[in-house]
């Protein structure tokens, strides 16, 4: 798992460089941690805000949460992103009707491969026309 921080309008601090990992490595359950994990904290107003956004193999998630502290907003956005994780994970089995998390990863990367070569057969297609 890569574990990304971009701080905006805030002082960066250990502390809340050491509760991101935290909250990060709480994500590591789903899909056996084979995803990018981007941070994005910055304050509105009087607002402090804490933006999530989970990349991995064909699949994109985001969430953004803001309160009056900034480990309450982290609270709030890793418990948003894991709800999508779950729902995500739970799709996956359901379409493929296989209990392991790390097949449901080869399937998307396959599923891109195949995608790939169609549009490979595609263009050789298309150049045999013309």
């Amino acid at each position: 798992m890569k574990i990304t921080t971009c701080f905006r309008h805030l002082e960066h601090t250990p502390a809340l460089d050491t509760r991101i990992h935290e909250k990060s490595f709480h994500l590591n359950k789903f899909f056996s941690g084979n995803f990018e994990v981007q941070w994005y904290c910055f304050a509105k107003d009087k607002k402090q805000v804490a933006d999530i956004c989970v990349i991995g193999n064909g699949f994109k998630l985001h969430a953004s949460a803001e309160s009056d502290s900034l480990y309450k907003s982290f609270d709030l956005v890793v418990d948003k992103v894991e709800t999508q994780m779950r729902k995500l994970k739970d799709k996956l089995h359901h379409r493929l009707g296989r209990d392991s998390v790390t097949k449901a990863g080869h399937f998307l990367e396959s599923r891109k491969s195949r995608k790939s070569t169609k549009r490979a057969k595609r263009s050789n297609r298309e150049d045999e026309a013309a």
